[in-house]
């Protein structure tokens, strides 16, 4: 029988006006067999059911605090990182509350963390759901808005939940970047968004055309292979380590 077990990757998010890496996704692949990957995403989002709920927050958890803890002791602690959640998860007052336990309990500064939502379903509780994002954001959490699509429960969240940011997912990126209407759709977006005070990453950036678009649609942080694959934290680390920020700083150049 193969060995198989889940990982955790980071991928660096690049501030498109600093060029510098102001923040670490937390990634996570379904499973591993040998060197191949089956499917990478956004670790918490593939936990397995039938787990107590704080089995699982402490799961979801781990993998934000390793990364905080990692980047501090290499002199990285600027950089933020993430716990993926879904909605219905921050619906629950007790993951909430489980999750500011094990951060607290954990040291990792609050400031440096962002409780990334994936955007794909419409609220059940609304109001008990805003309840428990102004308490992560009163303990000094960020909340952002994952796979952001301006459809109806989309535009609801961003008019009744208390966020931060949001991200253009790649697969919207990639769908309207190809053409001038298509570029003027996502630019419609992020100035939407600015407008509502929320910072916006595009994700799927994958050559230096990709960059100067973002760049151009006015976008503040960038993330894909262009910039940097995902790796392992050790790898991250000594990536940021001995980075050199000149092939990015000549992609933006006119």
């Amino acid at each position: 029988m193969e060995d198989k077990h889940p990982e955790d990757w980071f991928q660096p998010q690049l501030h498109l006006l600093t060029r510098r890496i102001v923040a670490v996704d937390v990634l996570s692949p379904y499973w591993r067999t040998g060197r191949e990957f089956l499917q990478l995403r956004h670790a918490g989002m593939s936990i397995a059911g039938g787990s107590p709920p704080w089995e699982v927050t402490a799961r979801i958890v781990a993998p934000c605090i390793r990364a905080i803890q990692a980047l501090k002791q290499n002199g990285h602690q600027h950089i933020a990182t993430c716990i993926n959640v879904s909605w219905d998860w921050v619906s629950h007052r007790h993951n909430v509350e489980d999750a500011i336990s094990a951060l607290h309990a954990s040291g990792s500064p609050p400031y440096n963390i962002v409780v990334r939502i994936d955007d794909d379903v419409k609220l059940a509780d609304p109001s008990q759901t805003a309840r428990n994002l102004q308490k992560l954001k009163r303990y000094g959490l960020s909340v952002e808005i994952d796979a952001f699509a301006p459809v109806i429960h989309g535009t609801e969240h961003l008019r009744h939940m208390p966020i931060d940011s949001a991200r253009i997912d790649e697969s919207l990126f990639e769908k309207y970047k190809g053409d001038v209407r298509g570029s003027v759709i996502l630019e419609s977006f992020i100035e939407m968004l600015h407008k509502l005070g929320i910072q916006v990453t595009v994700e799927g950036v994958s050559t230096g055309d990709d960059l100067k678009l973002a760049c151009r649609l006015k976008a503040d942080i960038a993330q894909g292979s262009f910039i940097a694959t995902p790796m392992h934290l050790d790898r991250l680390t000594s990536s940021l380590n001995t980075r050199n920020r000149l092939t990015v700083a000549d992609a933006l150049r006119p």
